[in-house]
């Protein structure tokens, strides 16, 4: 089947024939790719033979196309190292094998050997016409076999398996002999120091590095026979090794150095940026997108060349998403599916910038263009695994000795590579410097909005104690140094929702509140724009309900609230009978329901959103500051309060009694007919705000200029 297809069946769970039904009875799968699994499966049935399957039948069907070399059957079951085998060149197996004997699978045993194994990536040179051929001619020879047992002998006799070219060295198996033997020590020290990742062994070279095989001169200290005698090497492995070795003797300058044209050429590979560059290092860094590119078209899949495309080379707000990418896929795949893929190309880059390990890379980038990736790794060595954005910027800067300016429009990219994740647009956003100018539209008046008013949680108060209560307070403070962006939770995530704040300041000075509301993950509530009384009366009790569910003091909160609190005394349940109903015990939902009380008066009264997990419109808290001024001017005295709001609004008791009970509830923080004369809640007076310079702001901003978000350098960790 498709390669891709059986990635995703394996991913599945079906990894033998035996699967199948499992899979197809237990899964939910795409169409299509029931479709083939289905087709594939009867055709298979329908070549069975006794106790076996016929595959060289299968291989016959006119359908049939080859993905991957992957080959089996009965009659070649006998064929090993030790059977009479025959040489595989251009005389035993045509174009093909000419291809074969290149990557050293020059003997029929070993070849067999590969195939039962399978190899999703064929030899350089083996396109779709040379495995075609050899596929023609392992059947015919299968079935030539069946129906004449001695026909191997005959190959074994025809095609010698030493008459050929591969007697160069391969073939030790009696003398222990070394790659470095092989080589004649001919490889300068630099060239023997660098990662075997150089020589583009693909995922074999981690079972070599498993072996303690990291650098080329410990690869070339290893017998050949005890290469091929580990489990899953083979011939092509030594091959690659070998073409690696001679490719950089080839590429040797006299001074020791490596010329990396030369190496590529030999290797076939490209070789990244195409021209030499003789740039400083700020063009040099500048240039990473460009580069990053051209490895779109560097041999790389129509699947990574989509994610390169659509994904990693997007700036965030023009990302697309994982389903989006997986829909333009020549064979869909999953969104899971498309993020591991995703995950693998930025490993890739990573391994290949920072390590000059180009193991399963099918490009190779120029040294000149790696070092700053290098001095970056070199930078962060003693860091901790994960750091703030700001430390991150601020080493990058000291590693390659240029201001944040020179890298800034990259950093998305930068740090996709160093963590193996892509941001999303809403997480990027908050990693934006803070935009002065922004919050100093219009009257300025966004400098001066209250931190209670945005998602900072108990942030609003820790700082309100320390007198620091409006957005031009705070950022005073972290410019004079009195708050550390860096040192605890509360400052970074007060930073960060400054930032997305800035955002949404329109140039009049207005706030977009259901942008800032969309940025910050949070609902916007009321659920529709308050215009007059009616309608925020309308509002209350949704709006608490909804407040509540989104904070989530408890479960039962809402319900609480709804069945009980907002409910006139007439028909109000007991504390114990909510308990029957919700479960629990009385003095529990007491319990809950003085602190859901405590909590709605806080938001709703004082305005303090920051703890509402929710934006609530400001429309909204005007309407409860003018019930919390009459309140109070009457002295907790309802009737008093109620003619005076049906006077101010246009609206009658009758209307009015409907929500009484929640607004009585909210303000005083008892459901209404417990006392019979309502009394202010004692609410927390915040410290008055400092007056501060926002020119102070201005003038220090190149200070601060990045969110302090954690960063995990797994690029800088040799993987992701």
């Amino acid at each position: 089947m498709d390669l891709q297809i059986a990635e995703q069946l394996e991913e599945l769970g079906c990894v033998c024939l035996s699967d199948i039904s499992g899979l197809l009875a237990t899964y939910e799968l795409d169409d299509e790719i029931s479709e083939v699994l289905a087709e594939t499966s009867a055709a298979l049935m329908a070549c069975i033979s006794g106790a076996t399957i016929d595959w060289l039948r299968f291989y016959e069907r006119p359908e049939f196309e080859c993905n991957g070399l992957f080959f089996q059957c009965v009659e070649f079951s006998s064929v090993g190292l030790d059977t009479p085998n025959f040489a595989v060149n251009r005389a035993s197996l045509g174009n093909a094998g000419a291809m074969l004997e290149r990557a050293g699978l020059d003997d029929f045993g070993v070849l067999v050997k590969e195939l039962r194994e399978g190899m999703r990536v064929p030899p350089p040179g083996m396109g779709g016409i040379k495995t075609l051929e050899l596929w023609e001619s392992l059947t015919r020879l299968g079935k030539g076999m069946r129906d004449d047992a001695p026909l191997l002998e005959e190959y074994a006799q025809r095609y010698p398996i030493y008459s050929s070219t591969s007697e160069r060295g391969l073939r030790a198996t009696s003398k222990q002999v070394s790659n470095e033997d092989i080589c004649q020590n001919e490889l300068s020290e630099l060239a023997l120091s660098l990662d075997i990742g150089v020589l583009h062994l693909g995922p074999k070279t981690e079972k070599l590095r498993s072996k303690g095989l990291s650098r080329v001169r410990e690869l070339l200290g290893v017998p050949l026979p005890e290469i091929l005698s580990w489990q899953g090497m083979g011939r092509s492995t030594t091959s690659r090794i070998q073409e690696g070795v001679e490719a950089l003797k080839r590429a040797q300058v006299p001074e020791g150095d490596i010329d990396w044209e030369i190496y590529c050429d030999h290797m076939q590979l490209t070789l990244l940026p195409k021209q030499p560059l003789s740039q400083t290092m700020s063009e040099t860094i500048v240039l990473l997108p460009s580069v990053i590119e051209e490895t779109v078209l560097a041999g790389e899949t129509e699947d990574n060349r989509l994610i390169l495309e659509k994904r990693i080379m997007k700036p965030p707000d023009e990302r697309m998403t994982l389903e989006a990418v997986s829909e333009l896929m020549p064979v869909k795949i999953t969104r899971e599916r498309v993020r591991q893929k995703e995950a693998k190309i930025l490993k890739r880059l990573a391994s290949a910038l920072i390590y000059n390990d180009y193991a399963q890379s099918p490009y190779h980038f120029r040294p000149e263009f790696t070092a700053p990736w290098s001095k970056a790794a070199d930078q962060f060595a003693s860091s901790e695994d994960e750091i703030s954005l700001t430390s991150l910027v601020e080493g990058l800067e000291i590693a390659w000795g240029v201001s944040r300016d020179v890298f800034s429009e990259q950093l998305p990219l930068i740090t996709a590579i160093i963590t193996g994740d892509l941001a999303s647009g809403d997480e990027f956003k908050r990693a934006l410097p803070v935009e002065m100018p922004l919050l100093l539209q219009g009257s300025g008046l966004a400098m001066e909005l209250p931190l209670k008013r945005l998602q900072i949680g108990k942030a609003a108060n820790s700082f309100a104690e320390m007198g620091i209560d409006t957005i031009s307070d705070f950022l005073n403070a972290i410019t004079s140094g009195e708050v550390e962006i860096d040192e605890n939770t509360a400052s970074r995530t007060t930073y960060e929702q400054v930032n997305i704040f800035a955002q949404c300041v329109e140039e009049n000075g207005e706030i977009n509140w259901p942008q800032y509301a969309q940025d910050a993950g949070v609902p916007d509530l009321p659920a529709y724009q308050i215009e007059t009384p009616q309608n925020f009366l309308e509002a209350i009790i949704p709006t608490a309900i909804s407040v509540l569910q989104a904070r989530q003091l408890s479960a039962r909160a809402p319900d609480i609230f709804k069945l009980r609190t907002s409910v006139g005394l007439a028909t109000r349940p007991t504390m114990d009978a909510m308990a029957a109903e919700l479960g629990g015990f009385g003095p529990t939902i007491k319990l809950v329901e003085t602190k859901l009380l405590r909590f709605l008066s806080e938001v709703f009264i004082e305005g303090n959103v920051a703890l509402a997990r929710s934006h609530v419109d400001e429309e909204f808290l005007s309407y409860w500051a003018i019930l919390d001024d009459s309140f109070t001017k009457f002295d907790g005295d309802v009737e008093h309060l109620v003619r005076d709001l049906c006077e101010k609004w246009g609206i009658s008791e009758e209307e009015l009694n409907k929500y009484l009970p929640a607004i009585v509830a909210i303000l005083t923080g008892y459901p209404m007919g417990r006392l019979t004369r309502h009394n202010t809640v004692d609410r927390k007076k915040p410290t008055s705000s400092r007056t501060r310079h926002v020119q102070k702001v201005l003038n220090v901003r190149e200070e601060h200029d990045f969110v302090p978000r954690m960063v995990s350098l797994r690029g800088f960790r040799r993987t992701h």
